[in-house]
């Protein structure tokens, strides 16, 4: 028969091994919401891609989307952070124009001259504020794009930034994919 002891340390390595899983499923869940994150990256990487080797084609000198009349342009955070996803159904932000928390007009994205050049829009629920920026140097433009999301209410928002060049032989990363606070 087990003493007194034996029981309380079982009940104590018992308490500990709840808690290490508890804070591991905690971290699982929350990786499994930057796949969100990491997945807009890669569609906005490759619409920059793209809208690049259309620009070199056209013999247009800047390669990155822009203001027009200019050799730089910026778009976002889409929608505004002021925008509390984690507030809306489900967790997400809703591009439905309603007056219910999480939601804003679709026109954010619609009506936005870097947005429409990438043909990036959200139609549906999302947990990321999506931002892009470039400037176009000499023969290249350099990139960033980002996502922001507050995945649990409190105010500390996971980002996520890429960061890319293109030039007339292509568009590269600049890196890896930096990660900032990613389970906030």
């Amino acid at each position: 028969m087990p003493s007194r002891r034996d029981l309380a340390c079982a009940v104590l390595l018992g308490t500990v091994f709840i808690g290490l899983a508890a804070v591991e499923l905690r971290n699982l869940y929350l990786r499994h919401l930057s796949e969100e994150a990491l997945e807009n990256l890669d569609i906005l990487f490759m619409a920059t891609t793209e809208y690049a080797a259309l620009a070199h084609a056209r013999g247009e000198p800047v390669l990155c989307p822009h203001i027009p009349g200019t050799d730089a342009g910026a778009a976002g955070p889409t929608p505004p952070l002021s925008v509390d996803c984690a507030a809306g159904p489900g967790g997400k932000c809703n591009p439905d124009g309603d007056s219910r928390p999480g939601s804003y007009a679709p026109a954010l994205f619609e009506t936005d001259v870097i947005w429409r050049a990438l043909a990036y829009r959200k139609l549906e629920g999302h947990r990321y504020h999506f931002s892009f920026s470039a400037r176009q140097y000499e023969d290249r433009c350099i990139f960033t794009i980002s996502a922001q999301g507050d995945l649990d209410g409190d105010g500390e928002f996971s980002t996520f930034v890429r960061r890319g060049i293109a030039t007339a032989d292509g568009v590269r990363p600049q890196g890896p994919v930096e990660l900032l606070d990613p389970y906030e």
